[in-house]
């Protein structure tokens, strides 16, 4: 196993051709062929005589369609290159965003991050502790890798491990750039440019194609007025609150307005019972109506505004 070490210095093994066969075996499944093991960890791996490695465990594999590894291999090279605008638009094509992102914000933080390695020797770049130095950034802004992804990135971390302690001057950095430059060159091959333009071509000739059927579709369901248009308001929760404030306070004016002056007509009118000749029921409408005004001023200012 990958994990006797001493065992394989008795034996004889070229530990650091071990290493470098083992990290590349790993980045070609993920970098040529999209489809890999997801847990190379030292119980995983076996060495064979002549320097043969031996995979064992398929049970968690990864898989990545073409296009989420050119993007994965632009996103390394734009933060080894100190890019932040590419590094930025790269970290938004692998993850999934859930509310609004601040691009400014993310941006700052993307640049601090791109700092910590541009200067660094590929030496003394840990791609473990980089990719989860990336990991905690993107999810301080809601920001998450898909599934797939993160199973490539615990790959890569694994594989890298078991590597550094076979060869502690492993550079996982120099053995992904022929890779990286496979992608990168892949892109520009004619086959590829034909096969987008087909690709793009198709696509656009089946939108034209619905179009019509859509058009249709949408004029028919018009004609029997089954179209409903929703309309979703934002922030007018405040302003519904106040003009409700609003409404009562003036409904409670009115009501001791009228309480007021009907008061003041049944003590002119002098209706009993009375009580030093003035009218009791007319008394106890003015109380009311003081008790009312008392409560209406408190909660004006209550709210700090006459």
């Amino acid at each position: 196993k990958a994990s006797k070490i001493e065992k394989l210095n008795q034996e004889g093994h070229n530990l650091p051709l071990l290493a470098e066969r083992g990290t590349n075996l790993v980045m070609e499944q993920i970098f040529i062929h999209g489809f890999f093991h997801a847990d190379p960890h030292p119980g995983n791996i076996f060495f064979l005589p002549d320097n043969v490695i031996c995979f064992i465990d398929f049970g968690q594999m990864g898989r990545l369609t073409l296009r989420e590894r050119e993007d994965f291999t632009e996103l390394i090279q734009a933060i080894l290159g100190g890019n932040e605008r590419k590094v930025t638009e790269g970290v938004l094509k692998l993850t999934i965003q859930y509310g609004e992102i601040n691009h400014d914000e993310l941006s700052l933080d993307l640049g601090d991050y791109i700092d910590r390695y541009i200067y660094l020797p590929l030496g003394e770049i840990s791609v473990g502790k980089m990719l989860h130095q990336l990991l905690e950034l993107i999810s301080r802004h809601k920001i998450f890798f898909r599934p797939n992804l993160y199973l490539m990135l615990k790959a890569l971390s694994t594989i890298e491990g078991v590597g550094k302690k076979l060869d502690p001057q492993l550079e996982l950095i120099s053995l992904a750039e022929p890779f990286m430059t496979k992608i990168k060159t892949g892109r520009l091959k004619p086959a590829r440019l034909a096969q987008e333009f087909e690709q793009t071509g198709s696509d656009y000739v089946d939108l034209f194609r619905d179009i019509p059927m859509e058009v249709q579709t949408i004029l028919g369901q018009l004609r029997k007025g089954k179209i409903k248009i929703e309309f979703e308001h934002h922030g007018l929760a405040s302003l519904q609150t106040s003009l409700d404030r609003i409404s009562n306070r003036v409904a409670f004016a009115i009501v001791l307005a009228a309480l007021i002056i009907g008061s003041s007509l049944i003590v002119l009118s002098g209706i009993p019972p009375k009580w030093h000749d003035i009218s009791i029921i007319g008394l106890g409408g003015f109380l009311i109506a003081g008790i009312m005004g008392f409560k209406l001023l408190l909660s004006i200012l209550h709210h700090g505004k006459m």
